[in-house]
């Protein structure tokens, strides 16, 4: 798994130099636009509609993560199965320890560490600010979560194709003339720009996968590691 990951990364790199370079600076500028544009778009329409879906997810994630989470591996880890308490109760009597209860909690779930602790973060403040629960606490930022990366990942791609058919469409190349070197050297910066800006969407959305892939293999895996730890999408994005 980790040569499969490693060969994507630097397939895509690879790709978008070797796309750049034939097609120019001009018209890797051109790309380089429309992919800000995708970014933009997707996370304008995900912040938009994404939450239409999470009354459909809430009952499955809440199930899969009193289930298979909580009980299976929180409890045990936090000592709240000794006391024979619920969750709600062990906190009224042992207060303080909310924040690590979420974080073990996405943590099992197989989120990156440090967007497990942000979520946490969020979840002790959505508990405190509606008076709910904790667990429905989690659930309900998971959800969100959830909705979101799903919605912006649809939507960035069916922009991005929408773009590209369209710019395809005139079947015009631009090159500037008499500087072949700056073309071509400059077209394949564009596209090393880009190719970057793909794996770090990849790596930010491998963030929350670590059920189907482990966070230990991503982890260890130099070229996505590097892309993962990279946290320009959660600053720009704000998630």
């Amino acid at each position: 798994m980790k040569a499969v990951l490693s060969l994507l990364f630097l397939s895509i790199l690879i790709f978008c130099v070797w796309s750049g370079y034939k097609k120019g600076l001009v018209m890797g500028i051109f790309s380089l636009i429309a992919f800000v544009v995708s970014v933009y778009g997707a996370n304008l329409l995900s912040q938009t509609y994404s939450g239409e879906v999470i009354d459909a997810l809430r009952p499955f994630a809440s199930g899969f993560v009193e289930v298979n989470v909580v009980d299976k591996t929180v409890r045990p880890a936090m000592g709240i199965d000794s006391t024979n308490l619920s969750v709600k109760d062990y906190f009224a009597q042992n207060p303080g320890r909310e924040t690590e209860f979420c974080t073990l909690t996405y943590n099992g779930m197989g989120i990156y560490e440090s967007t497990s602790e942000q979520m946490a973060d969020e979840a002790v403040a959505y508990a405190k600010e509606n008076n709910a629960e904790l667990i429905d606490a989690v659930v309900e930022v998971l959800c969100r979560r959830i909705s979101y990366v799903g919605g912006f990942i649809l939507a960035f791609v069916m922009i991005l194709i929408l773009l590209t058919v369209i710019g395809n469409i005139p079947n015009i190349s631009f090159q500037i003339p008499n500087h072949e070197l700056l073309n071509d050297i400059g077209g394949a910066v564009a596209g090393l720009v880009q190719g970057m800006a793909f794996c770090l969407i990849i790596g930010w959305a491998l963030r929350f996968v670590g059920l189907l892939v482990s966070q230990e293999t991503l982890s260890n895996t130099f070229l996505v590691s590097w892309f993962m730890d990279r946290t320009i999408f959660v600053h720009l994005l704000g998630i």
